[in-house]
């Protein structure tokens, strides 16, 4: 059964709120660009995005790694010449993202780890701690 879900984006201006409708179908993902909206819902995941940082509220709900590049990809459309998206890889962005799921999961420090910042640049140690914290399946 096909499941809609609706993200919206709130974007650094945040004068203007971008909805996308995301469709499951037989275990992949189509979305479609339904424009700006006025109206903020906060129980909807919401994305600030700056020179350099993405941030992600409530990111713990997003839990498949497909979804999340999914998410990426809305970003990576709407903010191109980013300096997170232009010089991070998904793979790296995203091992960071379930890291920060995993550590909510554990009941580790939960009000700052349901969120996720993307930052560039990023410390080797960082890439390297979430990386290992990604590759653990809870």
């Amino acid at each position: 059964m096909d499941k809609p879900i609706l993200i919206k984006f709130l974007f650094e201006n945040k004068k203007s709120l971008i909805s996308y409708e995301v469709i499951v179908k037989n275990g992949s993902i189509e979305y479609v660009h339904q424009g700006p909206k006025v109206k903020i819902d906060p129980s909807q995941l919401q994305i600030t995005v700056t020179a350099n940082d993405i941030n992600i509220l409530n990111s713990y709900q997003i839990r498949k790694r497909s979804d999340m590049e999914v998410v990426l990809e809305f970003i990576k459309e709407e903010y191109p010449t980013n300096a997170v998206i232009v010089n991070r890889s998904f793979n790296s962005m995203c091992n960071e993202w379930i890291a920060h799921n995993n550590l909510y999961k554990l009941h580790i420090a939960r009000s700052r780890t349901k969120d996720v910042d993307l930052n560039y640049p990023q410390p080797w140690y960082l890439n390297l701690a979430y990386f290992l914290l990604s590759i653990i399946t809870l």
